[in-house]
């Protein structure tokens, strides 16, 4: 029997003043003045533009700090999910602190199984989940590449055949067929299929928030998302 492993990721910001060390802030150098031609407006505009410089820059870094969770360079993995069929039970990890124990223990499971003749299987893994883990890799000084036993991207962008990312099998791989629909969310697919999933009252962008407040209620959300993509496996993949 091959064996699979199912994962999934949650991400979220890294802190506040992490994030103010790593973006730029260029404030513009006069104010926008518009139309103005009265000396008094212009002096208006002027006024309030320098009064207004630490709030832009606030709104700057609270911009960053809010997308910060899909962008690995500002972002961090907050949490891991997987379901390793020869093992027979998921592993949910949370931390919110300590972000290379959990992505090494997840890259050591994948390359275990890559190792072995299996299946690694993601949603819409080659274009989140595999280059997010790649380069947060890289920032943290973890030898991805090496751990797996292969290079995650190739030289032409393209993953492993046993990496098996089912937004492509549903998308049937990019054929040549044109088509007119796209990419569903995780969650409508799964619906699609008679399958829960999100079925926790919160979306992915507020894990990092549930997982301090709740870290249990974090744990069944990524458990659920972890046991749907098993399940939406064996439909979309009804051989393996």
């Amino acid at each position: 029997m091959i064996d699979r492993l199912y994962f999934d990721i949650e991400t979220g910001p890294q802190a506040y003043r992490a994030i103010e060390n790593i973006i730029v802030y260029e404030d513009d150098a006069t104010p926008r003045l518009g139309n103005a031609k009265k000396p008094e407006t212009i002096a208006k505009k002027r006024k309030e533009w320098e009064e207004n410089k630490e709030q832009r820059k606030k709104q700057h870094y609270g911009k960053a700090y809010s997308q910060a969770a899909l962008n690995p360079l500002i972002g961090q993995v907050v949490g891991v999910g997987y379901f390793r069929e020869s093992y027979g039970d998921a592993v949910i990890e949370i931390d919110l602190k300590d972000e290379a124990t959990i992505i090494e223990d997840l890259v050591k499971q994948i390359g275990d199984v890559f190792r072995r003749g299996g299946m690694v299987i993601t949603y819409n893994g080659d274009t989140f989940d595999l280059p997010f883990l790649a380069n947060r890799c890289a920032v943290l000084g973890i030898d991805i590449n090496r751990i797996i036993g292969t290079e995650v991207f190739n030289e032409f962008g393209k993953t492993p055949s046993t990496f098996v990312d089912l937004a492509k099998v549903w998308l049937r791989h990019g054929s040549g067929y044109n088509r007119s629909f796209d990419m569903p969310k995780f969650d409508e697919l799964c619906a699609a299929f008679g399958i829960p999933a999100k079925t926790c009252g919160f979306r992915g962008d507020r894990f990092h928030q549930v997982a301090r407040e709740d870290e249990s209620l974090a744990r069944d959300y990524l458990l659920e998302d972890v046991q749907a993509l098993r399940e939406l496996a064996s439909k979309l993949l009804p051989n393996i």
